[in-house]
């Protein structure tokens, strides 16, 4: 006898095909990239937030440095770029952390005055060479490790910005650097910075880019059936109860169906346990194939029960829903000679619950349980619906 075996869940199978390929490339495919960059960016937001503002405090103590060391032809143009571009730059950059609508936008912000910040600290290397003044190159550099060390930015992000930055720094060299060997040891210098702060920051970026790929495929195991793949009875009441609130708030209807294994004891007892795993799993299969709408829950509540939570449904929908998750499980025909259907059937209990209706989920979820019990004692292999705690009649 050969009974359908279930695919690996989704998720589950997205996060250690990324975790096999190595991902050298620093890039997910499709939408985990996305959801990639949504952990990341809330990952290092403190750390953002704290990066800015230790490079405002920076660039501020260099004002004073330049102030007290440079000539004032020199130090009014190398503080007012400090002053009025670099510091602006940052400052914003930084707030933006704190504004919740900016955050899919922080890396790119925040590449923006790194950027700033690098070609600012060009032009003021520029502007003392060209007036004569002695500026250490130096500064450069400590832009660059910055931005690749603490920034908190990708590496394509970081990389970026100290291109620019390099970009920058080997034209003024160019323009002002009277001392040709000076010109090649500082161009030297500044590249081999930037090979060293992108192996780094793409060493960092690989290690988290895996430490989120683990703590989503762990989030995930935690939240799901090991058997079936299906949401666990814990994780099904946790977002239960985040859609009943939506539910209230947005004034439409939710229903629940509870699914139970037609003499699923008889079974294990002529076929075994392993068998029993199968048909779980085939069975839990088939109600997440039906349970495929964005706030639709199909989860495993308990040994050969399982319990589907439809979101904004309604009534005259709900007897063919049901109908349709009877005729899937009967249709797998696992054979079960202990059942007078012949084959592995179920038995389905559902209630629902009107938007203007102030009850608990926990008696939805009751109501549904007695609806079951109902079509159990009706002979099983059929349905029964529950409107507003109102029986209906039984239909198979």
């Amino acid at each position: 006898m050969r009974i359908p075996s279930i695919v690996g869940d989704a998720e589950q199978q997205q996060y250690t095909e990324a975790l096999e390929s190595g991902f050298y490339a620093l890039q997910f495919k499709g939408a985990l990239e996305s959801e990639f960059v949504a952990f990341y960016i809330q990952y290092q937001l403190r750390r953002m937030r704290i990066a800015g503002i230790v490079a405002v405090l920076l660039m501020a103590c260099f004002i004073v440095v330049d102030a007290t060391t440079l000539p004032a032809h020199v130090s009014k143009w190398t503080m007012g770029i400090r002053a009025f571009a670099i510091i602006p730059a940052i400052t914003v950059a930084t707030l933006l952390t704190l504004w919740a609508r900016a955050k899919p936008y922080l890396v790119i912000t925040s590449s923006i005055a790194a950027t700033i910040t690098g070609l600012g600290i060009d032009v003021i290397i520029g502007v003392a060479l060209e007036k004569g003044a002695a500026l250490p190159y130096e500064g450069i550099l400590l832009v660059i490790l910055f931005t690749y060390f603490v920034s908190c930015l990708t590496l394509r992000a970081a990389a970026l910005a100290n291109a620019a930055t390099m970009g920058g720094f080997l034209l003024v060299e160019w323009a002002w650097q009277a001392d040709a060997q000076l010109r090649v040891y500082h161009a030297a210098f500044v590249i081999v910075a930037n090979i060293i702060g992108a192996l780094g920051c793409y060493l960092l970026e690989h290690t988290t880019r895996r430490n989120f790929l683990m703590t989503a495929l762990l989030t995930s195991l935690a939240e799901r059936d090991e058997l079936t793949g299906l949401y666990n009875r814990r994780m099904f009441n946790a977002l239960a109860g985040r859609l009943w609130g939506q539910c209230q708030r947005d004034r439409v209807s939710i229903a629940v169906a509870m699914v139970d294994v037609d003499h699923f004891k008889l079974y294990n007892d002529r076929y075994g346990h392993l068998q029993g795993d199968e048909v779980l799993r085939a069975v839990g299969k088939a109600l997440q194939g039906i349970a495929r709408r964005p706030f639709d829950i199909a989860a495993r509540y308990g040994g050969e029960e399982f319990v589907i939570l439809w979101y904004d449904v309604w009534e005259y929908e709900l007897d063919h829903m049901a109908e349709v998750l009877c005729q899937a499980v009967s249709g797998l025909a696992i054979p079960h000679e202990a059942s007078k259907h012949g084959v592995v059937t179920i038995s389905v209990g559902v209630a629902l619950s009107k938007a203007a209706r102030r009850i608990e989920l926990s008696t939805l979820l009751s109501e549904a349980d007695e609806a079951l019990y109902e079509a159990k004692g009706m002979g099983r292999n059929r349905w029964t619906l529950r409107y507003d705690g109102l029986p209906s009649d039984m239909i198979e």
